[in-house]
């Protein structure tokens, strides 16, 4: 009886996966659109050292995104678009 190989993964350590995109100190993912135009958004950042040495632990928070003719200013930084 022959052993089944298993396939391995192609992606490099580090590279957000398909829907997400990396930004400053965080990653976003967005699930697919909804019949209303709106998809869930999920941030993902990792913890961080502060120059003054404090400490910000990591964050995952997940929303819903309006439709994109309904998208208000959306914080600095995340993307003003539906990552594909």
């Amino acid at each position: 009886m022959g052993l089944a190989s298993i396939p391995t993964a192609n992606a490099v350590p580090g590279d957000p996966m398909a829907g997400c995109e990396t930004q400053l100190f965080a990653n976003y993912c967005d699930g697919p659109i909804r019949e209303d135009g709106s998809w869930k958004r999920c941030l993902f950042a990792s913890s961080q050292y502060t120059p003054a040495g404090g400490y910000i632990p990591p964050v995952q928070n997940c929303f819903i995104v309006p439709a994109v003719d309904q998208i208000p200013p959306l914080p600095l930084g995340q993307p003003n678009h539906h990552i594909d």
